[in-house]
């Protein structure tokens, strides 16, 4: 929806984040509202004060803002800050490439295996603009990861069925594009970090979209590049497992089943750290300080988890 109001005014668009998104306390004010019709109310009060503030004369464009305005209130309803930074971030446009080169690039990029356009591409960007090919790279999984959730958003706004399966089906392109880069040899593993904390984000926001075959077999898509990524964290291991977190604002079955299984890898090696810190002159110190992996200290909090075992217990 947001998209759609930036196409109608990008003024509009810009008064209208920094109104609804950026001002934190007026935004939970109004979220806590007890009636729903003063929730409406502050929401209605608010749009036709940035209407004003901008000066739009169109009495056209007033209604079609408002309405668009509207309904993306009544969508989101009270979003927690890290989905509200994430959103906003969605909006940026990147240094290395406008949304039109994004648009070339995958209609250059025919099979998704095959590298060589793509990598003829970074490389002239990577000349343009006197920048490492690392950099680029990362920009590139950034504008495909958000390439991914507009179509996504898409879908889910959809007002009939052949709209859902052609922005579904444009996704499900994107997301093919993106996991071979992803795994290719032009993304270090720190990018392949920053394409796990994306893609991370957005399988946390649509999770339980699932109800239909197009948008159950781009979650089964999500899932599967998500957990080849777990499985090369490799020494990063504690960095994945930071970002596995369930969704702290609402409850998703989805999302938290997910959230399980993929901690469930990484266990061993939270226990291997939390000994090993046990082992040390300053370990016991270190725990106190929040200094041992956070799987560790949860592990270690968790007298029927595995740290607290007979042999681990042994160990120690």
């Amino acid at each position: 929806m947001g998209f759609l109001i930036k196409l109608e005014s990008e003024e509009f668009f810009e008064a209208y984040v920094n109104e609804t998104f950026r001002d934190t306390q007026a935004r939970l004010a109004e979220s806590v509202a007890e009636q729903r019709e003063q929730r409406e109310d502050a929401a209605e009060k608010r749009i036709t004060a940035v209407i004003g503030l901008v000066n739009i004369q169109d009495n056209e464009l007033k209604e079609r803002l408002k309405t668009l305005a509207q309904r993306w209130d009544k969508e989101r309803s009270y979003w927690h800050d890290a989905r509200v930074t994430y959103t906003l971030r969605i909006f940026d446009l990147l240094d290395a490439f406008t949304w039109a080169e994004i648009d070339q690039l995958l209609t250059a990029w025919r099979e998704p295996a095959q590298m060589a356009p793509v990598a003829l591409i970074l490389a002239q960007k990577g000349e343009e603009l006197n920048r490492p090919r690392d950099a680029i790279v990362k920009e590139l999984i950034e504008s495909l990861t958000k390439k991914y959730h507009q179509h996504l958003e898409a879908a889910a706004n959809a007002f009939s069925q052949s709209d859902h399966s052609h922005e579904a089906s444009a996704a499900a392109e994107v997301i093919g594009r993106f996991e071979p880069i992803v795994f290719s040899d032009m993304t270090t593993a720190e990018n392949r970090f920053v394409a796990f904390e994306n893609l991370f984000q957005i399988y946390g926001t649509w999770s339980h979209f699932a109800t239909n075959d197009a948008d159950a077999e781009l979650r089964v898509v999500e899932q599967r590049v998500l957990d080849r990524l777990l499985n090369a964290a490799g020494s990063a291991w504690e960095q994945y497992a930071a970002k596995l977190k369930p969704n702290e604002a609402f409850e998703k079955a989805e999302l938290n089943q997910f959230v399980l299984m993929a901690k469930a890898r990484f266990t061993d090696r939270a226990r291997e750290a939390a000994l090993e810190l046990f082992r040390s002159k300053d370990g016991a110190f270190k725990l106190v300080k929040g200094e041992m992996p956070e799987m560790s200290q949860l592990l270690f909090l968790d007298p029927a988890g595995p740290l607290w075992t007979g042999d681990t217990v042994a160990q120690l």
